[in-house]
């Protein structure tokens, strides 16, 4: 009995705020519970007078008291009963049911319950701590049809908060492992699961919970399993949707039934009598014949790559739950299962329909069986292939119509080199990978071909699937240099000492590998045009799994260094030359600049490592002059700019650092990658110390009279000036590069401002100018109609030397109007700074040019030089004139910008009149 002095409403209610419940706690006399008008419950310690709790915003909720007992524990001698007391909240309002826990004023469950319901509790009755677990007092719930509900609270969410470990794994296997996998369970043992898996709150213990019931098990029987998990997607329905770990729980079930169904479906399939297909629709083959005849003669030696130890053993529902990750958006297989798991899911699943379905029948409804991502589709029947293809006798035929069909299917989603990517890269086992590169290689050269199933467009295909398929190329090239490896060594066992075993590798790789790796790359990069931010990515991305792969299989240590330097050779020396290739070059080469020069001196010998550089250096700056078209600069920009210059760097500093004799190199074209960089009219990115002419000298340069190409790199060096940024070094170095009997030619007294000791590059100025205007003169000339001529290096020397660029401007506006290129030559009338100079210059072209009326009866004007006279593109000779409105438009110009007591103002008057 609760002792009535210890009651006093006052310490409850006051004047504003009126009581609504006060409930006694059960077993406790010292503890109530009270709410009052203002939608607030209150949790009070009667000894002390205190208030212990309180719970804000219940207005008309309705509570009462409840216990949760274990009936399992405190039975033996020295072991105590655990008993937890919760308060059962109705709030109407917000159409919910609650329980908290009163020990850590946590709530541990939320029911979703009818707002016009209402909460039955019953006082408690006094009892001994005896039989406490037998007279617990419930709380129910009546619903406006007239159902009781009795809220279940599993043991679990209790203990949860009072043990360092979640009890539910030894509630699992205590109660579970062995009862309900080989028999049907009762009522109370499913109520008891779903109550103990609703109560976890982590995700990671929800993965691990279901793994321990049902991936984990020894025998699972489907029909049971699939009740259980319709039993726990209704229950998790009826509860409040607030509790994100039960939508998780709902999602996951719901795909482990998908799998259990399947699994069900392929069983029952597997356990018929084997039946002969129609061979009229089995021979309805999806792909071009050439294309199976050309992958039966690649893939023959994949087979044997294939572990011949690998038994195909019967699949239990366990093992096949076990392979799936059910977290993710969409059913996947999980990271590292093995070949194994893989290949005994192939078979379980590809074996049936191959000798009872027909493989069209199968590529059109596999989806509506199971909806795994065709990705994953396409990963397992691969290695199903690979390790079933003898005892089965699964033709190529057979398995590229699947593979066709799965693919073909999901076309409207995903794009066909997506698809084979993702399959790759969730694995990095080789045969595998090779399987499916080989596939990839041949039929989307002949889907291009034919431009039926692919996209020709480089923006829907993963550009990392292409230096997959690339490393693939020459991962099988390895396989035959390991095979190559081993019977060398076993036929010469003495010449594992003369020859290191670096360098033998280094040399078998460009011969194993080269085929392959060249010839897919010149058919992906010839179909197509790469983007502009093609290949921006980390190179570790692409090369180092495989590479982690090659550690692990091959005997000897393969280094990433000549692996890597041999890419970079094969895409230099035999690819047709373009954007892609020069950046695929520089992410190989960001690596191998990171090396030190004893690193780079040990992937090979000084010799080799030097010859792979001239070759790169060669190859890469002669090979193609289309390269280097304004147009490819227009599309590309800088970009293309800064590898090459990457790439130059890379070769001058790899020259510089080696110490053998040049006579070693059989073709060092120096001159000619320098000077066919130079063309390209660009910025070079030089070190803040060192200058590009220092790097030069460095080498060995046989040819020092070429003059075109000292010229150029001349002019491309002063080009580079800028505010500080570079600096000359010593001058009369700079000199030196030109021949004496020459110097002067171009310069003229280049060499007398010049002394020995390291001064300021200083020239004289009117030469400046002159060679300025000349090279303008130049450029425009060759500049076609209608385009701005490009006069960047120009405006970079004029930087560097210190003299005004719109002189050039002017330049170029009068010998465009000249050559007839008028609207280009009008727009950039409005660029000059200079307006009263720029129309001295137009009034001393017009006073070259006669005026006569034109056959029209107009006025046009013919310049008074013979010299002006040109040969048009039909060989005949014709003068560029002026016509009437071309005449206005100058005269026009020429009378704005001059002032009005100008002093030619007459001249200009008097050609008016002659026009007019």
């Amino acid at each position: 009995m609760v002792d009535t002095a210890l009651v006093d409403e006052n310490i409850f209610f006051d004047d504003r705020r009126n009581g609504r419940q006060l409930c006694f706690a059960p077993g406790n006399s010292y503890l109530v519970a009270a709410s009052d008008s203002f939608g607030r419950i209150t949790l009070w310690d009667l000894r002390r007078k205190l208030c212990i709790y309180v719970w804000k915003g219940y207005r008309d909720a309705q509570f009462g008291w409840l216990q949760v007992a274990d009936k399992n524990m405190g039975n033996k001698k020295g072991e105590s009963s655990h008993a937890f007391l919760l308060l059962a909240i109705f709030a109407p309002r917000l159409s919910v049911l609650q329980l908290w826990l009163v020990r850590k004023y946590r709530k541990i469950a939320v029911f979703k319950v009818d707002p016009q319901s209402h909460l039955l509790y019953s006082p408690p009755l006094r009892v001994n701590k005896s039989n406490l677990a037998e007279q617990c007092i419930s709380v129910c719930l009546l619903d406006p049809s007239g159902n009781i509900l009795f809220p279940v609270v599993p043991l679990a969410s209790c203990l949860q908060e009072v043990r360092p470990n979640p009890c539910w794994v030894h509630e699992l296997k205590k109660l579970f492992k062995e009862q309900w996998q080989s028999e049907l369970a009762l009522q109370e043992q499913l109520d008891f699961l779903k109550g103990m898996l609703v109560s976890i709150h982590k995700a990671k213990d929800i993965e691990i919970f279901m793994d321990e019931i049902f991936c984990d098990a020894k025998s699972l029987d489907w029909r049971l399993t699939c009740a259980l998990l319709e039993s726990i997607v209704a229950h998790c329905s009826v509860i409040a949707n607030e509790e994100e770990q039960l939508d998780l729980i709902r999602r996951r079930c719901e795909r482990m039934i998908e799998v259990v169904n399947f699994y069900a479906v392929i069983s029952a399939l597997g356990n018929e009598k084997s039946s002969k297909l129609d061979e009229q629709a089995e021979s309805n083959s999806l792909i071009d014949p050439f294309v199976i005849q050309a992958l039966n003669e690649k893939l023959s030696n994949i087979h044997s790559l294939y572990d011949p130890d690998i038994e195909v053993s019967s699949f239990s529902l366990p093992e096949f739950l076990g392979l799936f990750a059910f977290n993710c958006k969409e059913l996947v297989f999980k990271e590292g299962i093995s070949s194994q798991q893989l290949a005994n899911a192939g078979n379980f699943v590809f074996e049936p329909f191959l000798t009872h379905i027909s493989t069209n029948l199968f590529c059109r409804y596999y989806q509506s069986l199971l909806s795994l991502s065709a990705a994953s589709w396409v990963l397992m029947l691969c290695s199903f292939w690979l390790v079933s293809v003898r005892p089965y006798s699964v033709t190529t035929e057979q398995f590229l119509c699947l593979l066709v069909g799965l693919i073909g299917r999901d076309a409207a989603k995903e794009d066909l080199l997506d698809i084979i990517y993702k399959s790759i890269l969730s694995s990095y086992r080789i045969p595998e990978a090779l399987c499916l590169s080989e596939f990839a290689t041949t039929v989307f050269t002949s889907l291009c071909a034919s431009a039926t199933t692919v996209s020709p467009s480089w923006q829907t295909i993963d550009k990392r699937l292409i230096l997959w398929i690339a490393m693939c190329k020459v991962l099988r090239g390895l396989y035959i240099l390991q095979g190559f490896v081993n019977m060398w060594e076993s036929q010469n066992p003495s010449a594992q000492h003369s020859v290191p075993k670096e360098d033998m590798s280094l040399r078998n790789v460009l011969l194993a590998s080269s085929d392959y790796f060249v010839e897919m790359f010149c058919k992906y990069f010839s179909i197509m045009d790469p983007p502009n931010n093609f290949l921006q990515t980390d190179g570790n991305e692409w090369w180092y799994p495989a590479f982690t792969s090659l550690k692990q299989l091959f005997p000897f240590q393969f280094s990433s260094d000549s692996l890597l330097l041999n890419l970079g050779w094969q895409t230099a020396s035999q690819w047709h030359f373009g954007f892609a290739n020069v950046q695929l070059l520089a992410l190989a080469m960001q690596y191998l600049q990171s090396l030190s020069t004893a690193r780079l001196r040990h992937c090979s010998s000084s010799f080799v490592w030097k010859t792979y550089c001239c070759d790169i250096a060669k190859l890469l700056f002669i090979c193609d002059d289309e390269f280097f078209d304004h147009s490819i600069f227009e599309q590309h920009g800088k970009a293309i700019l800064c590898h090459l210059h990457q790439l130059i760097t890379f070769c001058l500093d790899s020259l510089a650092q080696c110490d053998s004799d040049s006579s070693e190199v059989s073709v060092m074209p120096s001159e000619d990658f320098l000077c066919t960089f130079v063309r390209m009219n660009a910025k070079p990115k030089l070190f803040k110390k060192q200058t590009l002419l220092d790097r030069t000298n460095q080498l060995s340069l046989a040819n020092r009279k070429n003059l075109e190409l000292h010229r150029q790199l001349l002019l491309t060096a002063l080009s580079a000036c800028d505010s500080g940024n570079y600096s000359f070094g010593n001058g009369s170095a700079l000199i030196e590069l030109f021949p004496e009997c020459t110097r002067n030619i171009f310069f003229n007294d280049l060499a007398v401002s010049v002394s020995e000791d390291e001064q300021p590059f200083m020239v004289v100025y009117q030469p400046r100018i002159k060679h300025l205007m000349a090279v303008n003169a130049d450029l425009v000339e060759r500049t076609p109609s209608g385009l701005v001529p490009d006069v960047e290096l120009l405006t970079e020397l004029c930087l560097a030397w210190n003299i005004d660029y719109d002189i050039l401007r002017r330049q170029a506006i009068v010998l465009m109007l000249r050559n007839g290129n008028f609207e280009t030559a009008f727009q950039m009338l409005n660029m000059v700074q200079d307006q009263k100079r720029m129309a001295d210059d137009l009034f001393n072209m017009l006073c070259q040019f006669e005026y006569c009326p034109s056959p029209e009866g107009n006025v046009e004007a013919c310049h008074k030089a013979v010299s002006e006279v040109r040969l048009n593109p039909q060989g005949l000779t014709s003068a560029k004139k002026f016509t009437l409105d071309i005449l206005k438009k100058i005269i026009t110009y020429v009378d704005e910008v001059t002032p009005p007591d100008w002093t030619s103002k007459a001249y200009l008057d008097r050609i008016k009149n002659d026009i007019t």
